[in-house]
């Protein structure tokens, strides 16, 4: 008798406190600054994150060659583009936990490349 109450009695216990353990953060992949962004793309679709679908026109000022581009390979999470200087561009993607990963991008060489990278909660 005693051994089937105590599984009862650990339950009992237990199964309140499971909805309150804090949610994991989504893991950011391991990305490198310089890497071409369409390898980082995969690895953060691999991951997990969801691209941002832009349902608002990005900057196309002086750009608009630069966001058709990225519109034209797909690149739903494009959010805008810088006119000037670096010329980035600002991508977004969103985790199962709220989380938005922004990735900017530079144009590198040969191709678009990973400039930075950070999570807003």
């Amino acid at each position: 008798m005693r051994i089937l109450i105590l599984p009862i009695v650990t339950a009992l216990f237990t199964v309140p406190f499971l909805g309150t353990m804090p949610a994991q953060a989504q893991s950011v992949p391991n990305l490198q600054q310089g890497m071409p962004y369409a390898q980082a793309r995969q690895l953060i679709l691999n991951a997990g994150w969801s691209p941002s679908y832009n349902t608002q026109e990005p900057n196309r000022f002086g750009m608009s060659s630069k966001v058709d581009h990225f519109l034209g390979l797909g690149y739903t999470e494009i959010v805008n583009c810088a006119g000037t200087g670096m010329s980035l561009c600002r991508f977004e993607f969103y985790g199962d936990q709220g989380q938005t990963l922004a990735v900017s991008v530079g144009q590198g060489t040969q191709t678009d490349v990973v400039y930075r990278w950070w999570v807003e909660e």
